[in-house]
């Protein structure tokens, strides 16, 4: 059973990077209903986040700001031994799950 895109409506996690600023113009461009979603820490630059708000901004998409300090900051406590980045992507899905 197909299921026409254009009926649902999608969540995309914007990072504020290249590929997920394409993902948001494609889904734009082709009038699929979508809202954003953006994790944020102490530990990461601003930037990502002011680019994340001035897109959503201007092309009126409804974006959802998630601060995920606190699991950051458990991975620094319990002695993991890789780094920290390899263990966001988890997160960043389980919390979206979560949304």
């Amino acid at each position: 059973m197909k299921t026409n895109i254009k009926t649902k409506k999608v969540l995309l996690q914007f990072s504020g990077g290249k590929d997920s600023t394409a993902c948001f113009l494609f889904l734009k461009q082709n009038n699929i209903k979508f809202e954003a979603i953006h994790f944020t820490h102490s530990y990461a630059y601003d930037i990502p986040l002011q680019k994340t708000k001035k897109i959503c901004s201007k092309y009126d998409v409804k974006l959802t700001i998630i601060n995920i300090e606190n699991e950051i900051e458990n991975l620094f406590l319990n002695n993991f031994n890789k780094r920290p980045c390899r263990y966001c992507k988890s997160i960043m899905d389980s919390k979206t799950v979560e949304y």
